[in-house]
């Protein structure tokens, strides 16, 4: 059973589809048409472009504000949130915020669209279940260079946020080593070893205790989950969130502890066995400077937010000798050459098809 739809579900739809052509003199609300075509398909209340009946919306079509609901909540149910939690695998696994995500991107481009031509990227990362890339997926489709484009990526980064913070949920149980625990670290306390950490949901390392969504570029390094970071001392604690000192000279940062397990752990966030992190070698001889050019991820033309893999291969194959060609970036070229080949960037596995 797929259950009622979420309330963050009808919200986030409601919040972008809107419904608009109230005329306030007689109380009911009139057709209008697509705003891509002009034309059709003409639409009217919460994005109604046909009637539960099957009719399709005419462009003088009046009716009234409870029309409007009710066609919008019959078509919600019976046309998008049944046919998604049938057709979309691990839909049981998924909590409400993940599942709100995936039906309002459903509400707006169509409940077929898992399997469907022109949805081969997200339908991958769900047929694979590889959650931490849906919200990058869910970009891809803004119809860009059209008037539609700056309205949809809104609600695509929307959605987005929606699937993180259910991505979060489902890891609630995995916290930073004594972070909720009877006995927590001593603020400013070093440890003899320093601990190697996982990110369980795609987050930020930020220089302040602050939003994401406030701080400038230049203050924030995005995570991919499954990323590791060795973690040499907890030196504040304001609720979840942590400010931690990163080994090997990093830094200080703020990270959010739900994001976050030791690497190796159970998802109870239990220590892994001794000798089972991986020692990190030191070069015979002390430290050895490589002349690696630098590369920013965040003048990048394709998710500069999310492709440092990418950029990381562009730097290396810059500094093994290829070329550089005037008028191109080589990092999204890569970028693009990754989703052309179906592989994930975020496995270096799949990273290596680009040498």
């Amino acid at each position: 059973m797929s259950g009622p739809v979420p309330r963050e579900a009808i919200r986030l739809i409601q919040e972008f589809e809107g419904c608009h052509r109230l005329d306030p003199g007689d109380g009911r609300v009139h057709a209008y048409p697509d705003p891509l075509t002009n034309c059709e398909p003409w639409t009217i209340g919460w994005g109604t472009t046909m009637y539960p009946d099957g009719r399709r919306v005419a462009p003088d079509d009046v009716i009234t504000t409870e029309q409007a609901d009710l066609c919008f909540t019959t078509i919600l149910e019976c046309d998008t949130w049944q046919p998604i939690s049938r057709s979309i695998p691990f839909w049981s696994e998924m909590n409400d915020p993940m599942r709100s995500a995936l039906c309002s991107f459903a509400y707006n481009l169509g409940s077929g669209f898992y399997g469907a031509g022109g949805f081969d990227t997200i339908s991958r990362v769900l047929r694979e279940k590889r959650w931490s890339e849906v919200p990058e997926a869910l970009l891809l489709y803004v119809n860009p260079g059209t008037p539609v484009e700056a309205g949809l990526r809104r609600r695509r980064t929307a959605e987005g946020d929606l699937w993180r913070q259910g991505l979060a949920e489902l890891s609630q149980g995995a916290e930073f080593p004594g972070v909720g625990a009877a006995e927590p670290p001593a603020v400013g306390a070093v440890e003899a070893d320093s601990v190697l950490m996982e990110a369980i949901a795609s987050t930020f390392l930020k220089k302040e205790n602050l939003e994401s969504t406030e701080l400038p570029p230049h203050q924030l390094v995005a995570v991919e989950s499954g990323r590791q970071w060795k973690f040499e001392a907890l030196l504040e604690q304001q609720g979840r969130s942590l400010h931690v000192r990163l080994a090997y000279g990093a830094g200080e940062w703020w990270i959010y502890g739900p994001h976050w397990r030791q690497a190796g752990s159970t998802p109870s966030g239990a220590a892994p066995e001794a000798g089972a992190l991986p020692m990190v070698p030191t070069p015979a001889g002390g430290e050895h400077d490589l002349a690696v050019p630098y590369l920013s991820q965040l003048d990048n033309t394709y998710n500069p937010y999310g492709s440092c893999n990418v950029t990381s291969v562009a730097m290396c194959l810059y500094y093994l000798g290829m070329p550089r060609r005037e008028g191109t970036q080589l990092e999204d070229e890569l970028y693009l050459k990754m989703e052309s080949l179906g592989r994930s960037r975020h496995n270096p596995y799949d990273l290596k098809y680009l040498i």
